[in-house]
């Protein structure tokens, strides 16, 4: 790939990286959490940059080895994005429903 980073890697961090956004937000709504665990209250928002960032090269790194790489882009990725959105959203609502609003 010509000293570039390849998809796997580039799938991996921003796999982490979503993985320490998904803890950030949970840990503001659970109490007494473990001494440990409050950094990623800080490092969360830089992280979110790293995430877009990493996104960001691997839509160029793409587009440079195909001119046509973004025809169809959206309609090719919708359903990824849509449906484990869906899903996460009625599980929570189901969670919500179940607990009657008491949260972790």
């Amino acid at each position: 790939m010509g000293g570039r980073l390849d998809r796997t890697t580039t799938n991996c961090c921003k796999g982490i990286a979503a993985m320490i956004i998904m803890l950030h937000h949970i840990s503001f709504r659970v109490s007494n959490l473990p001494v440990y665990v409050k950094p990623i209250w800080y490092i969360a928002f830089p992280i979110v940059g790293f995430f877009f960032f990493m996104s960001g090269y691997g839509l160029t790194c793409g587009l440079l080895q195909k001119k046509n790489y973004l025809q169809g882009f959206l309609p090719k990725r919708l359903l990824n994005i849509i449906a484990p959105y869906f899903i996460v959203a009625i599980t929570w609502i189901g969670l919500e429903i179940i607990w009657g609003g008491r949260h972790l």
